[in-house]
């Protein structure tokens, strides 16, 4: 028996033993072993094996690493799997029984078994060594990793070796692992390739070309090409002739769900995932079989797992008398005394309770996510609960009046109801936008006197913000403010309102003066010394609505967020860069407060303090006579179901989605029809990150981009190797016969240093005095040896030379590749044009892509005639309107210059940057989100041609992480995006003008023929 000692999200998690009561669900990654009798796969993070006919199953290894991915060798007497147990995934073998494990590679990328070489000597797979992702081999013996494609950034993945060995299929484009969403189409789809299979690989062939996803390719016995494919709309398994044609489906499931991870053995039965379970299928008669597994283990966790926290607080308020205070914690609330110690959990269930409030000193509201709707419930500190509201709508974040008369509480996102603290219906519903009420908090507050709210509420241009009176239901707008304004609040003396807005390309802390200034006089101040100065009587809230707009101040510059007044309302306490800090109203020096590093949440005012979170979920409090911090410590343990909490987990996963996902239609999907299907599979789900695979594979099913789920992080802590790097590429030839001959050597990494420089042709033969070999392969040697001296002999020109060099780390390599990759289609540009072209390449629609973009307008695009401006393999983001108005070719004023005056300067070149000449835009599949956007604006504005392959269409505006309270999350996007005729641009890729597809061979030759298009047609423009 094996016994593990884990912790998940606070658990402590222990091993049992169970024999299951029925056949498993969620094994994955199947192979089948040579004769066909038996089945490798991953469950539980381990490696097993069971009969093809199904049975007993036979766990094979137990790490605590997540062991996976087997491949029989041929023989069937040893098989390869893949482990991340020295902290990158690497490959490793090992014979069918578990025994004599062997390391084969040792490089801290990711390394992905796909195949193994008919003869059984080389495996076969795709990595993160050389870019992106790009196939590779390697001996089984152990070595280092022969790259069969050395494109950065395209993606070339799951090889597969003939019988014959000679030849390779393999995936080019799309997406790697598994399905993004089961019935996608598009450009951003894999396409099917065969390939000479050299070092690289050579003369390659496509076989598919269509808008589905045709991926997982593999050899069948009879030399015909297996795959799975959706171009019948959810994925089945088809096969094809060696030369792509006749292509037939193999397999008829119903139901629409995943199927990936397919191989094809010698007996012609293919194996796969679909659902959650393996199947076999015989090519030939299309024959299917479900393969039912019983294990030996079927609990790796006790259900009942115990939970110890100290930390992770979401929010920690005191009770009216300071005698106790309530902390959210985990989904769960729980009361402590004021100063810390002992907790009390008072919500037991397993559904998510949060967002505390005190209503008195013997009740406590907050709001339960039970039922899959939003509930107000209140609590004693002894535990008693009731249902104080319940709606049509979800009732989310509970504010009480500061006399604690009245409740405010957001119903849906469109009302805001205040109900008397004893209950019953709503005494005032106000009307507003706020779609932010389910992610960012409360979007209104009570003022001091608990007679008006003051709220933002989001306009088709940006959002107001408003005041109301109680009693009356008297509305006034104090503000007009940038889309996404948050957090109004009025001062503590009720003198204005602040909020915060991104009026200037930053959240800063705005504030509205609601009266006139008083009118003073210096000259008046010898005649009133002596005199006791005198209080304002306090009169409320007033408010002089003539030149409201002209009372708008802006009190930072950027970097504001979490604001809430001091009680006199003569400061601010806000996040302001990422440091709690007092923020003077008068317009003073903004000053960190005192022993508080970084930024805090759930900022609360009573009895004398500001009880706040700090960093990590630490509760605090601010005492406001001395400003003094003391931090609140406890200590919460209770126990939870593991299994309950993961349906609990679920439910508000499609809840969440349910409600903030942009299109309520999901799709044209039965959203509560995947909700039943789903459920069934939940129980199932082994561990917490398998449940969150499962439930990435239910959001799959929205055919959405920008739709993700995250785990919580690993409990495991793994050792982490890291492998040094030179800064070269070795030649792949050469390499696969052990031999170390640089083939390109990287500006400005270590190789490319004066006294430590390696030249092409430079054949290393020792490292630290160590030849490589297949026990001790080069990346074992560059173990742990970033930047610490290495000395490394070399031959050069038949002469052996020794040199010292200061290797960097295996991360640097992708940043150094890209520069380099620029470098080299700058210096293209510039022979295809004879100079006349500049090039830019934008990395990301960000900040510091953009920056950069706008610099090189000055360094690259001086004395050039046109441009192109490449945004092949950008990821998206947000700048894309900074880059039009930089490019559009529009100059409307000129200046001129007396000691220049042959070369007037456009308004726009003068006040900052503009390209201001012809340009040619190069996209493809991989220009996502923001890139799409930007290539859409550069057709609409007629900027110039549009050069290399339609973008994927995915585009869409997300709303941040929707958090769990076990530490996962949901990526959702809340707004769809369209173009001017109505089309959406999410499923619909941005169209060129001149389609040139990504050639393999050509590259293999030195050529970009997408660049080598986008320069001639400038050239036809600029030569007219």
């Amino acid at each position: 028996m094996v016994t593990r000692t884990l912790s998940l999200a606070g658990m402590a998690l222990a091993l049992v033993v169970t024999s299951s009561a029925a056949p498993i669900m969620r094994a994955a990654q199947p192979d089948l072993s040579p004769d066909g009798s038996l089945v490798a796969f991953t469950w539980q993070n381990d490696v097993w094996t069971v009969p093809a006919a199904g049975g007993r199953a036979t766990r094979l290894t137990v790490n605590q690493a997540n062991d996976g991915n087997p491949k029989f060798l041929p023989g069937g007497k040893r098989m390869a799997f893949t482990s991340n147990r020295f902290g990158s995934i690497d490959v490793f073998t090992m014979n069918v029984d578990g025994t004599d494990i062997r390391r084969v590679t040792h490089q801290s990328s990711a390394e992905y078994l796909t195949d193994v070489s008919p003869d059984g000597s080389t495996l076969y797979g795709y990595t993160t060594a050389f870019g992106r992702i790009n196939p590779f081999r390697v001996p089984v013996a152990g070595g280092d990793l022969v790259a069969l494609n050395n494109h950065p950034f395209e993606l070339s993945y799951f090889p597969s070796v003939h019988a014959n060995g000679r030849t390779v299929v393999l995936n080019i484009g799309g997406s790697s692992g598994n399905w993004r969403n089961p019935n996608e189409n598009g450009t951003d789809t894999a396409e099917i390739w065969t390939a000479d299979n050299s070092a690289p690989l050579r003369n390659y062939k496509q076989l598919t070309k269509n808008d589905h996803n045709d991926i997982f390719p593999c050899w069948t016995p009879d030399g015909k090409i297996a795959f799975i494919s959706n171009r019948t709309g959810s994925p089945q398994l088809w096969v094809m002739n060696a030369d792509g044609n006749q292509a037939r489906q193999v397999t008829r499931h119903l139901g629409g769900g995943t199927m990936r991870w397919m191989k094809v053995a010698k007996n012609g039965e293919a194996i796969y995932e679909y659902d959650s379970d393996l199947y076999r299928t015989n090519i030939a008669t299309g024959a299917t079989t479900k393969i039912a597994i019983d294990t030996p283990e079927d609990t790796v966790f006790n259900d009942q797992t115990d939970v110890r926290l100290s930390a992770g607080a979401t929010s920690y308020i005191g009770s009216p008398d300071a005698k106790r205070a309530v902390l959210a914690l985990r989904g769960d609330i729980f009361v402590i005394p004021e100063r810390g110690g002992t907790t009390r959990r008072l919500t037991t269930h397993v559904a998510r309770d949060y967002a505390p409030v005190w209503l008195n000193d013997s009740s406590i509201l907050f709001v339960t996510g039970r039922n899959n709707k939003r509930d107000l419930f209140t609590v004693t500190p002894a535990g008693q609960e009731r249902l104080f509201l319940s709606a049509t709508l979800d009732l989310t974040n509970p504010l009480v009046s500061p006399d604690r008369k009245f409740v405010g509480v957001h119903h849906g996102t469109g009302e805001i109801l205040i109900v008397s603290a004893e209950g019953g219906a709503p005494i005032r519903t106000i009307k507003g936008t706020f779609p932010g009420t389910y992610q960012r908090g409360p979007g209104f507050s009570w003022s001091a006197d608990s007679k008006w709210i003051a709220y933002t509420s989001d306009t088709a241009r940006g959002a107001n913000v408003m005041i109301t009176e109680i009693a009356t239901g008297k509305t006034i707008q104090v503000a007009r403010a940038a889309y996404g304004a948050a957090g109004a609040g009025f001062l503590g003396n009720g003198k204005g309102v602040f909020y915060t807005s991104d009026e200037f390309g930053e959240s800063d802390i705005m504030l509205v003066d609601l009266v006139e200034p008083t009118l003073t006089f210096s000259e008046d101040d010898l005649d009133k010394i002596g005199e006791e100065p005198t209080k304002p009587a306090q009169t409320g809230i007033v408010v002089q609505e003539r030149g409201l707009e002209q009372r708008v101040r802006r009190l930072t510059r950027g970097g504001a967020t979490g604001i809430m007044s001091s009680p006199d309302g003569r400061a601010i306490w806000a996040n302001v860069e990422g440091q709690f800090s007092t923020v003077p109203v008068s317009g003073g020096a903004i000053a960190p407060v005192p022993n508080v590093t970084g930024p805090v949440s759930g900022l609360e005012l009573g009895n004398g303090k500001l009880y706040l979170t700090l960093a990590g979920g630490r509760p605090a409090i601010l005492n406001l006579q001395n400003g003094q911090v003391a931090p609140v410590s406890f200590n919460a343990e209770y126990q939870v179901d593991r299994k309950s909490e993961e349906m609990a987990l679920f439910n508000e996963i499609w809840w969440a989605m349910n409600r903030l996902y942009y299109d309520a239609a999901m799709h044209g999907k039965d959203w509560k029809a995947i909700q039943a299907e789903y459920a069934a599979r939940v129980p199932h789900a082994f561990d917490r990150a398998d449940f969150y695979a499962l439930m990435n594979e239910m959001i799959e099913e929205v055919d959405s981009s920008h739709l993700t789920i995250s785990a919580p992080p690993s409990p495991i802590e793994l050792p982490r190797e890291t492998t040094a790097w030179f800064g070269v590429d070795f030649d792949p030839a050469a390499l696969a016969t052990g031999t170390y001959t640089v083939s390109k050597v990287y500006v400005g990494t270590p190789a490319d240093l004066e006294q430590s420089r390696l030249l092409v042709g430079d054949t290393i033969l020792r490292v630290n005095g160590v030849a490589p070999s297949a026990g001790a392969p080069l990346a074992a040697l560059l173990r742990n040896q970033a930047g610490k001296k290495v000395e490394i002999q070399v031959r050069r020109n038949g002469a052996t030379i020794n040199l010292l060099i200061k290797p960097t780390s295996d991360s640097a390599a992708n940043s150094a590749r890209y520069e380099q990759f620029i470098l080299d289609r700058r210096a293209e540009a510039d022979r295809l044009s004879k100079g006349a072209v500049a090039y830019f390449h934008v990395q990301g629609m960000n900040q510091p892509s953009t920056d950069r973009f706008m610099r090189e307008i000055r360094a690259i695009g001086e004395g050039k005639k046109a441009s192109v401006v490449d945004v092949r393999w950008n990821g998206g983001g947000n700048t894309a309107n900074q880059m039009l108005a930089a490019i559009r070719l529009m100059p409307w004023l000129m200046r001129k210059f007396r000691w220049n005056p042959d070369f007037p300067m456009s308004e726009e070149q003068f006040r900052g940057n503009a390209l201001e000449m012809p340009a040619a835009l190069m996209t493809n599949q991989y220009s996502a989100s923001n890139a799409e956007i930007f290539s859409e604006g550069f057709r609409q504005m007629k900027i110039g041609p549009v050069v290399g392959e339609a973008t994927g269409g995915n585009v869409l505006t997300v709303a941040g992480n929707y958090g769990l309270w076990d530490g996962g999350g949901v990526q959702i996007p809340f707004i769809g995006v369209y173009a001017m005729n109505g089309e959406s641009l999410e499923g619909n890729g941005r169209r060129v003008d001149v389609d040139v597809r990504y050639d393999p061979n050509l590259w293999l030759e030195g050529r970009d023929k997408q660049l080598e298009v986008a320069v001639r047609e400038l050239l036809r423009k600029i030569d007219k």
